[in-house]
């Protein structure tokens, strides 16, 4: 995973620190994601020091726990105050909602919309606008693209109650296709 971390980001800390504690690289700028408990940092600055921001960011996380111990995660806690968590990384944690600051070049877009399920979005006569735009929200809702090609078509405004937008539902797509597919072998 990590062969595909971007040469120009040569800052502390490094990979080897970053894996270590247990972060593997999501091809996204610098984040990287908890293969325990799912947190997923990035915007990593030079004096970042990864098992400290992950006990401050996930102090239940089990790996952190089991590595480190609960009064490491206490000491942390102590000495990092609310307001001074938010300059060490930009976060998604599972449980809370929360909208991020998304700054995101239009390469690291444009390589999120070459992922399989955006593909297969816009292949199934989806908008690759709104396919897009629809990415872009998650990225800005959770931090983190789709993971599979379901999570990515009920985000879609037309799957929306009370959704204005001018494309039928997808139960129109399913009959569409299934009836294009009975009529092709008659």
């Amino acid at each position: 995973m990590w062969n595909k971390w971007p040469l120009e980001l040569r800052q502390q800390p490094t990979i080897h620190d970053l894996a270590e504690t247990g972060f593997y690289y999501i091809d996204i700028s610098d984040m990287v994601r908890c293969f325990f408990c799912g947190i997923s940092l990035h915007n990593w600055e030079e004096n970042d020091i990864p098992w400290n921001v992950h006990a401050c960011w996930s102090p239940s996380c089990e790996f952190v726990i089991l590595k480190k111990g609960m009064d490491f995660i206490k000491e942390v806690q102590d000495q990092t105050p609310p307001y001074q968590q938010s300059n060490s990384a930009v976060i998604k944690q599972p449980k809370k909602i929360h909208t991020y600051k998304v700054n995101i070049s239009d390469d690291d877009m444009n390589y999120l919309m070459k992922n399989q399920s955006i593909l297969k979005c816009v292949a199934m006569v989806f908008p690759f606008d709104i396919v897009k735009n629809t990415l872009y929200k998650r990225l800005e809702k959770r931090g983190l693209p789709f993971d599979n090609l379901k999570d990515c078509i009920d985000a879609l405004p037309i799957n929306k109650k009370g959704s204005s937008s001018p494309f039928p539902s997808p139960f129109f797509f399913f009959f569409f296709f299934f009836v294009s597919y009975l009529f092709s072998y008659s």
